[in-house]
């Protein structure tokens, strides 16, 4: 069910810092081939087997440099999430920048009904995204809600059939792609960095690449395209 284990963090490690470095990949999308479940959640047996404290901090330190790898990523991350994502899929889910949910997607943070709480990002993105209150009920609860809820609370971006999910991902993709490469780069590095800096600081950044952009190729051939009524070809300079 894809469980949270070293072996998988090792591959989405290995798979993003691929893509991450390829010119050519414009956005990522991460599903699961299986329909019931996105990711059920950390490997409650490996997690069993830490001999101590420095296991499991070794452990989640590893799953947090992971997600943030992906969340602090150059080029977007859509989520495509179908059936359970709890605990570690959800914070997985939560690292990505835009997320859709089939029907029957199933969101939430059931650590504590085993005694711990959720270490790879639920208690900082959740509260981010969703607001300090909702992230209280859903970690102190360990509550599943299902997408309607998720979407009521801004956990998701949309909640479409299970069997359009992946085309309803690649639409957005689309979009994404169609736009100029150096100004999609500079929008999400504002974006993924505006939580930890105050407004002013954020404005500042937000001016300077502005102005970058603004001696760029594709924002001349964005501005004629405009004007000529037809669509740009930006080439990424």
């Amino acid at each position: 069910m894809n469980a949270l284990d070293g072996s998988l963090l090792d591959e989405l490690s290995m798979v993003f810092k691929k893509y991450r470095d390829d010119t050519d990949t414009r956005v990522i999308i991460i599903y699961s081939n299986a329909k019931e479940y996105f990711i059920s959640g950390g490997d409650i047996g490996y997690i069993s087997s830490f001999s101590g404290p420095i296991d499991a901090k070794e452990h989640i330190a590893k799953v947090q440099d992971t997600f943030n790898m992906i969340e602090n990523l150059n080029k977007p991350v859509i989520a495509a999430i179908s059936g359970i994502a709890l605990g570690g899929g959800c914070e997985l889910a939560m690292s990505c920048h835009v997320r859709i949910a089939s029907e029957n997607a199933k969101f939430g943070q059931p650590e504590i009904k085993i005694g711990l709480i959720p270490g790879a990002g639920g208690t900082q993105r959740l509260s981010r995204i969703c607001g300090k209150g909702i992230a209280a009920e859903l970690v102190l609860t360990g509550d599943t809600i299902g997408a309607e809820r998720a979407l009521k609370i801004g956990l998701v971006n949309h909640v479409v059939p299970e069997g359009t999910l992946i085309q309803e991902a690649e639409k957005i993709a689309k979009k994404i792609i169609s736009t100029a490469p150096l100004a999609s780069q500079y929008a999400l590095e504002i974006l993924n960095r505006s939580d930890d800096r105050s407004l002013e600081d954020g404005l500042n950044m937000e001016r300077d690449l502005f102005a970058l952009l603004c001696t760029t190729a594709d924002m001349l051939e964005g501005i004629n395209a405009f004007k000529e009524k037809r669509k740009p070809n930006f080439v990424g300079k």
